[in-house]
């Protein structure tokens, strides 16, 4: 995840996100004899149809307070009145440190962005504003989560009983799973309402699944749901095939087809690619820069993400 997020220059909250994923710490406190008050403060930071938008959301809510008041004390007092856990936002932005000089150590960022912060002493991060030209844009963030969650991916299917119990329901992908299965989210999802039916999205990425069983039942659930379009979908595929007379684009397994504009078919095609060849020269030409690789193909993408 953390390359596409230098390759769609969104690498500080890409960075957030992985840095959440890796520890796995949510940045949100849910005391307990307080959940209803703590699910309240949690509303404020809903994000799109997004779990790690709304977690990025969060975080940055953080930061910025943060910097107004440096005071350890005063800081942990404002965790503790909006329900936010001090000390896991505090290991998230330790983590994010950490991550970013990897990315460098391996030449994906340039060293000498090092040395510039050596001398003046301050975070690096604040040097990084090339890699963070779409940070704020969070179509092209849900793209660099898509690419990185692939193919963790489910297809939605409105259930009439499930809607009115408020528990949405979704069937796998076949491409994760050998056989359709129902799963839903967990109830801290900010998409767990059956408000999410009617949105115009059919598929969705998501971070973790596991069985949580209860006294009478069994049942599949997800973590971190994110809502993406088709065209961020299935430019994440590995392989695609596009038919460019008709503009359909299909993903290798088959499992996944969009009909579009003929020229939108070549951008998403020659884009899936162009993050392929990185890879595979990365392991050779140990300098290649993503950043620099098809420029004009990943402007007019970033444009289609807008657009979508």
């Amino acid at each position: 995840m953390l390359l596409y997020g230098v390759a769609l220059s969104c690498l500080d909250p890409i960075l957030t996100i992985t840095s959440s994923l890796s520890l796995g710490r949510t940045p949100f406190s849910r005391p307990f004899g307080k959940e209803q008050e703590a699910d309240a403060a949690k509303e404020k930071f809903k994000s799109g149809d997004s779990d790690l938008l709304s977690l990025l959301k969060c975080f940055n809510f953080w930061k910025n307070e943060s910097l107004k008041s440096p005071s350890v004390a005063a800081n942990r007092k404002f965790c503790e009145e909006n329900f936010l856990s001090y000390q896991n936002l505090i290991s998230i932005e330790e983590t994010k440190d950490q991550l970013l000089k990897l990315l460098i150590s391996i030449n994906v960022i340039s060293k000498d962005i090092l040395q510039i912060a050596k001398n003046g002493g301050t975070n690096v991060s604040h040097f990084l504003d090339k890699h963070n030209l779409h940070s704020a844009k969070e179509p092209i963030i849900l793209a660099a989560i898509s690419f990185g969650l692939y193919p963790n991916v489910l297809k939605k299917i409105p259930s009439e009983t499930d809607r009115k119990l408020h528990a949405p329901t979704f069937i796998l992908q076949p491409l994760a799973a050998a056989n359709t299965v129902s799963v839903y989210p967990n109830k801290q999802s900010s998409l767990f309402s059956d408000g999410i039916f009617e949105k115009d999205a059919s598929f969705f990425t998501y971070y973790s699944m596991s069985r949580v069983n209860s006294k009478n039942t069994s049942k599949l659930k997800v973590w971190d749901l994110n809502r993406i379009g088709a065209a961020c979908l299935i430019s994440s595929s590995k392989d695609i095939v596009v038919e460019h007379r008709q503009g359909i684009i299909t993903a290798a397994d088959g499992n996944i087809q969009i009909v579009c504009p003929p020229r939108t078919a070549s951008t998403i095609s020659i884009f899936s690619k162009m993050i392929q060849d990185f890879f595979n020269n990365k392991i050779i030409v140990k300098d290649v820069q993503l950043s620099h690789l098809y420029e004009n193909v990943l402007e007019m993408f970033i444009n289609l993400l807008l657009d979508e």
